[in-house]
């Protein structure tokens, strides 16, 4: 019986064996494969972009910098960088920051710092033409005195090339609108309407970004001036300080200069009773000066 029973065979094995390792080597080579890949999405998720580095002189240069790399330099948190990602669409921001300013109007993106504006590298049109005409001005510029500081000169193009450039998206509209108006108005039907309505929907989207830029502009603004205010109110209470402090010396100035006057007085004859005018003079001064504070106080002129 047991002579009888029919052997396994070499050939039976490897077959069901070479099955298993097939499987196993496919699993193993996609689980590569996979992580592989997820390792390439991480690293161009936070590799290095190229930007454009644009100084107050109008030089520029291409530099390669990480995110890492940006924060640290323009003290900006990542949520801000994430506005001048190009794989996400966001509407125009213009944000201001201690050390910065984010721009992201359009294709313009860039972070304009007090020393230089780092400028998305992109073949666009609106990138190129700010870039050179940014560099235009700043070289033109350069043995001129301008009364407005580098950043507020680089915001200062962006929004003027962004309004330019939807102002030339708004007339390319109109340019097309008409005509299809006047084809509605002889014909009424379906592939009209159909264009009306696509139209529409594209005049609508560039008003919306219209308004939301006008809407940044005004708070621009009004920020600029507020700043504006807030230094010329310093500047006035320095002022004031200062012609207080001023009276009060010239209260001084003129005991010292009467008892300078060259005239007989028993006063001299006691050289430390000259000395003690002084200190008395100086302390009534001194306290006329403390109850001007007081008084500036009182009217909430200035905290002190």
């Amino acid at each position: 019986m047991e002579g009888s029973r029919t052997p396994l065979l070499p050939s039976d094995l490897p077959e069901s064996t070479s099955s298993n390792n097939t499987g196993s080597a496919n699993f193993h080579a996609h689980g590569i494969r996979g992580w592989s890949g997820i390792q390439g999405l991480k690293k161009r998720g936070h590799g290095s972009r190229s930007w454009i580095q644009i100084d107050p002189l109008g030089n520029t240069s291409v530099v390669e910098l990480d995110k890492a790399t940006i924060m640290r330099h323009c003290s900006l948190p990542a949520r801000d960088l994430r506005l001048l990602d190009p794989l996400f669409i966001y509407p125009s921001t213009i944000l201001g920051r201690e050390k910065a300013i984010v721009v992201s109007l359009e294709q313009i993106r860039c972070i304009i710092t007090a020393d230089e504006v780092i400028l998305m590298n992109s073949l666009d049109g609106c990138v190129v033409q700010y870039k050179s005409e940014l560099c235009k001005r700043l070289q033109s510029n350069k043995d001129q005195s301008d009364d407005l500081p580098f950043e507020f000169r680089a915001l200062e193009l962006a929004l003027e090339l962004t309004c330019s450039s939807l102002d030339a998206q708004v007339k390319e509209l109109a340019m097309e609108i008409y005509p299809v108006l006047d084809e509605l108005a002889l014909s009424i039907n379906t592939l009209n309407l159909e264009r009306v309505r696509r139209l529409k929907g594209h005049l609508l989207a560039v008003t919306q970004r219209v308004q939301k830029l006008k809407e940044y502009i005004d708070d621009t603004e009004d920020l600029i001036n507020f700043k504006l205010g807030n230094v010329q109110n310093h500047l006035i209470q320095f002022e004031l300080l200062l012609t207080a402090a001023t009276f009060v010396a010239t209260i001084f100035a003129a005991v010292t200069a009467v008892f300078g006057m060259n005239f007989p007085d028993s006063i001299f004859d006691n050289p430390s009773t000259f000395s003690w005018v002084l200190i008395i003079c100086g302390v009534a001064c001194g306290f006329l000066y403390f109850s001007f504070l007081l008084y500036f106080r009182y009217k909430r002129i200035f905290p002190l």
